[in-house]
């Protein structure tokens, strides 16, 4: 790519040289408003409405009124992704915790879009607090660059061909896991409902989202395959806890005082290795399924959720396997009860599941093991390539508003 012909220092570190004939400059010069916007509570926030309101990490919900008529670009300045920018042209409800910027006349509010892309702002964001946070006056102090408007113009034109492309590819790669994650989940539910042999004699289940089952199968009540496990850690026995983490169980990460831990922990459920641990909290929020795990390991788990240990000769894995395609159906919504939709185990114990001979329980689940290894396989070489285009976007959008490319001329 053609570069400018001369160039001169900066003075900014993460800038480097620039084009002669290019400023730097406190980003507040940019900006002709620079204010963070107002509080909106979660009650006010709804999953449907006129105007979208944006939090700390882009959009949260939407809101009946606005108090921003568009045309700006916002910046989180709360969490863990705090610094994403996002160029709105439309009405919207702005939180205390994003940052609501517009342009004055030396730049232009697409510019600054991928100006502030460019400069990573998640790394002045504070860490004392209880999660990361931007302070207005921080960023305002950040240097940038500042090319002439026309040249500005010539930028925002280049990198909005070149990112649409770029997100064209990415779309189609996400759109391509998608489909492979769908696949499988059928794949799963047929196996753990059907079996692996197509040949099979068949009878009907009784059980309405099952129907014809293989005719040596049997059906049994859940209470008669699991017993809820309510075992308290109030001995202290284990002192580290899981938590769910898109349908798994992984370790979960507590700091703060030893001693405040204990007295959590102590309330904590001792779970077994095998168990099934079932997230039945709010099962009218439930946008994803991803409420049901096997415990790996020995350790503890919040009490809120259900936890069941499998009776003596009943295949865990394949039960994971079955409640998960059970969540996929969300089958476990129409058994809730009250105001948040929760599922006890009094309500859960008494539906009937199948029950394969165990020699095929474990033949269904190696056959599931190898279309989860296939399906992963495929889906990390497509999230390598959405990685590797992610780093080409923001290396093209680095490289035009910082003058390391001249694309002046690519447009003409």
């Amino acid at each position: 790519m053609k570069q400018y012909p001369k160039y001169k220092d900066s003075g900014v570190s993460w800038i480097g040289e620039i084009p002669e004939g290019w400023e730097t400059l406190k980003l507040k010069f940019l900006c002709s408003y620079f204010q963070a916007g107002s509080n909106l509570t979660s009650f006010q926030i709804k999953p449907e409405g006129t105007y979208s309101v944006y939090g700390g990490n882009g959009i949260r919900g939407y809101f009946d009124e606005y108090n921003w008529d568009g045309g700006c670009n916002l910046i989180g300045r709360q969490g863990a992704l705090c610094g994403n920018v996002h160029l709105v042209k439309d009405k919207f409800w702005a939180t205390e915790h994003a940052i609501i910027i517009k342009a004055n006349e030396k730049s232009s509010d697409d510019f600054l879009f991928y100006l502030m892309t460019a400069m990573n702002l998640n790394q002045y964001a504070s860490q004392t607090a209880a999660q990361p946070g931007l302070a207005v006056d921080r960023i305002k102090q950040v240097k940038a660059c500042c090319p002439p408007l026309p040249e500005q113009h010539a930028i925002v034109s280049y990198l909005d061909k070149k990112t649409a492309q770029i997100d064209r590819f990415i779309s189609e790669a996400e759109r391509e896991i998608e489909k492979l994650n769908e696949l499988k989940q059928a794949q799963i539910a047929h196996l753990v409902t059907h079996g692996t042999n197509p040949d099979a004699p068949m009878k009907d289940s009784g059980i309405a989202w099952i129907g014809q089952i293989p005719e040596h199968w049997e059906v049994k009540r859940i209470a008669l395959l699991f017993a809820e496990n309510k075992v308290k850690n109030d001995d202290y026995e284990f002192d580290h806890a899981l938590k769910f983490n898109y349908g798994s169980l992984v370790p979960k990460d507590e700091k703060g005082d030893v001693t405040e831990l204990k007295d959590t922990y102590i309330a904590y459920t001792k779970i077994k290795q095998n168990d099934i641990a079932i997230n039945c909290l709010n099962l009218n929020y439930d946008f994803v399924s991803q409420r049901v795990a096997i415990c790996p390991q020995n350790s503890i788990l919040t009490s809120a959720y259900l936890i069941m240990t499998p009776r003596e000769g009943v295949n865990a894995q394949f039960y994971n396997f079955l409640f998960k395609a059970m969540d996929g159906k969300k089958l476990f919504h129409g058994m809730g009860t009250g105001i948040r939709l929760t599922l006890s185990y009094s309500e859960l114990k008494k539906q009937y599941v199948v029950v394969p001979p165990v020699e095929e329980q474990q033949t269904i689940v190696s056959a599931i093991n190898n279309l989860n290894q296939k399906t992963d396989m495929l889906t990390s070489s497509l999230t390598h390539q959405i990685e590797h285009l992610k780093e080409l976007k923001q290396r093209i959008i680095s490289d035009a508003v910082t003058g390391k490319i001249d694309v002046r001329e690519v447009n003409n």
